[in-house]
């Protein structure tokens, strides 16, 4: 199952963690990486309760 999201993820997740009051470092951890371009990205890394959380949120 897929959530078809339509905005870019960097948004996305910003909106999600603050939606469900998701807190660093507890909920999730991000975590800075460069990409082989040369270009700075964010992961993250979700909790499986938050994970959830998010997943029930979109798809309602």
């Amino acid at each position: 199952m897929f959530l078809e999201v339509k905005s870019h993820f960097k948004d996305w997740i910003k909106n999600r963690i603050s939606d469900c009051d998701l807190i660093e470092n507890v909920d999730y951890a991000t975590f800075g990486k460069n990409l082989p371009q040369g270009c700075p990205s964010i992961e993250y890394a979700l909790t499986l309760d938050a994970a959830k959380h998010i997943s029930m949120i979109e798809q309602g």
